[in-house]
């Protein structure tokens, strides 16, 4: 199976690839399958992308799906379908217009929107948010409509609603619905409207 790099700006063809590695700007036609795609700069795919293992850092953009069984991101991802995988990580900012299903998904994000995310260990925090050089202070802008999972931590959150086992809201979080069967956990600077007990 073909591996191709990429220095420099370079075009990739859609198809099946042992390993992609880019550093500088690519931008990609077609749906990628792969063992491993690494990016460094600026990414841009118009189909989806298919991964064992993915690893950006920079600015990327996916206009399909992401599948991966493990990922970590640190910069700027937006994706315009589904991520779905085992393990997910990001630090600074994220959004996914569809459905999130990873089992283990923790962002460090200033700035977040998601649909559904589903999982077993979900955290979401601004704990790793760049800061904002003009008013020296951090700009948290995160939000997702609903998160189901067995374990749940969240921070400066917005969420219309929440379901787990135990469930953690943190400083900064305001909630409308929170359901929990095991633990609840809810900071005295977190705003949560409706709590349910299942």
């Amino acid at each position: 199976m073909k591996s191709i790099r990429i220095a420099g700006a370079g075009k990739i063809i859609g198809g099946e690839y042992d390993e992609i590695k880019v550093s500088g700007s690519a931008t990609i036609e077609g749906e990628i399958k792969c063992n491993l795609f690494k990016s460094a700069g600026t990414m841009k795919c118009d189909s989806s992308i298919s991964s064992k293992e993915f690893k950006a850092s920079g600015s990327a953009k996916i206009e399909g799906n992401l599948k991966v069984d493990t990922g970590k991101v640190s910069g700027a991802i937006r994706i315009e379908g589904a991520l779905e995988g085992s393990k997910f990580e990001v630090a600074g900012s994220i959004v996914v217009t569809d459905d999130v299903n990873v089992d283990e998904f923790t962002a460090k994000i200033s700035n977040g929107s998601f649909k559904n995310i589903y999982g077993d260990n979900v955290k979401i925090n601004s704990d790793g948010s760049f800061l904002n050089n003009f008013f020296h202070e951090v700009v948290k802008n995160i939000t997702v409509d609903s998160i189901e999972a067995t374990n749940i931590c969240i921070k400066d959150v917005n969420a219309e609603s929440i379901s787990g086992e135990v469930v953690c809201i943190e400083s900064g979080c305001k909630v409308k619905i929170v359901e929990y069967s095991k633990s609840l956990d809810i900071s005295s600077k977190a705003t949560v409207e409706r709590i349910i007990k299942l």
